[in-house]
């Protein structure tokens, strides 16, 4: 699994990394967007994405938006130090998969990138299955 950390401090993933050791995890870390959409473009199996909400929301909204429209199958996960339900709601709509405090913990956050992999795994094999039957209709 690779998870991609958008965040402006690095020294948030060592407690990530620790509370995911058990999980074969390949954790990759930016601290901006532009760098983030390079990464997407290149790695190609990133499963989820931890996206840092800024103070104003709005870079972080438009990197959202840009993520999904992209790589519509990455799970996102939004990453913040204050509740505002104003860019939780908008984050929702734009498609993340969770919006979450930073004082949850590292365990928390564990569960919940594990959770967000395996709904991009379901994701897709459902259309694995789909195409599959969709080939098998047509050739006979």
């Amino acid at each position: 699994m690779s998870v991609l950390l958008i965040h402006s401090d690095i020294r948030f993933m060592e407690p990530i990394e620790k509370s995911l050791e058990a999980w074969p995890v390949e954790l990759l870390h930016t601290d901006n967007g532009q760098d983030a959409m390079r990464i997407l473009a290149r790695h190609g199996e990133i499963e989820v994405v931890i996206l840092e909400v800024d103070d104003s929301g709005g870079q972080s909204m438009d990197l959202l938006r840009s993520i999904k429209a992209r790589y519509p199958l990455v799970e996102v996960l939004m990453l913040t130090e204050t509740s505002s339900m104003e860019w939780a709601v908008e984050g929702m709509r734009l498609g993340a998969a969770d919006y979450l405090m930073k004082d949850g913990g590292p365990v928390e956050l564990a569960a919940k990138i594990r959770e967000a992999a395996e709904k991009k795994r379901r994701h897709e094999e459902k259309i694995i299955d789909a195409r599959t039957r969709e080939m098998a209709s047509r050739s006979t």
